[in-house]
């Protein structure tokens, strides 16, 4: 896969939704494409939460305990704390401000992030999921980091229909073969966990090709 500048002006934001069906990079695809806006969320459903917070809940729909945390102030959440001001492997659903970028990891202190590609996600704001599946009561060590999307160009990678969650990536400009993928914590095609919708920036183009090169 290939992230780099539309060499065409003026064109909308796109929604990508992949269909993948053989194991090479991305394989046969089935592409559904929509033009959106510059206000852009991921999801479809309204981050209504502050443009520099994220806020984790311990059920699903935005029930339960939550924690609010902030990009630029508490932003680094590990194990012992979330066991004590919200839980330790219970987060079922959360909202990402647009100013955002989250790290969401299986262990404390993200052990494994680098060896696994399961063991950790990345997601951009705006972004607000109501059930989280696979990663259900999974999140370990939650990080933030400050997020400005006219400066940091990333494509949002989904494992699940719908842009849900699932696993996550994010993919900046430049080229990404099969190793690659797995560094961004998405799996090889065929396989549970690799990607089934992405989310391409205003301005940007996402280049897919049928193996590695």
């Amino acid at each position: 896969m290939k992230i780099q500048r539309n060499q065409r002006s003026g064109k909308k934001a796109i929604i990508a939704s992949l269909s993948i069906a053989v194991a090479a990079i991305f394989g046969y695809l089935a592409l559904n494409y929509q033009a959106s806006d510059d206000s852009l969320v991921l999801a479809g459903i309204q981050a209504d939460c502050g443009p520099d917070e994220a806020i984790f809940f311990s059920d699903a729909y935005f029930y339960g305990k939550n924690l609010t945390m902030h990009a630029n102030g508490f932003n680094d959440a590990p194990a012992s704390f979330l066991s004590i001001f919200l839980c330790n492997d219970c987060i079922s659903s959360f909202k990402i401000g647009k100013n955002v970028r989250a790290r969401l990891c299986q262990n404390t202190n993200c052990a494994g992030e680098d060896s696994r590609w399961d063991s950790a996600i990345d997601i951009v704001g705006p972004y607000t999921v109501n059930q989280l599946e696979d990663i259900n009561d999974w999140i370990s060590h939650i990080k933030l980091f400050p997020y400005n999307p006219d400066e940091e160009i990333f494509v949002q990678a989904f494992s699940l229909p719908e842009y849900g969650v699932g696993h996550a990536g994010l993919f900046p400009l430049g080229n990404f073969s099969s190793p690659d993928i797995l560094k961004k914590h998405l799996n090889l095609p065929g396989n549970h966990g690799s990607i089934s919708g992405m989310v391409v920036p205003n301005g940007y183009v996402a280049i897919i090709y049928d193996k590695d090169y």
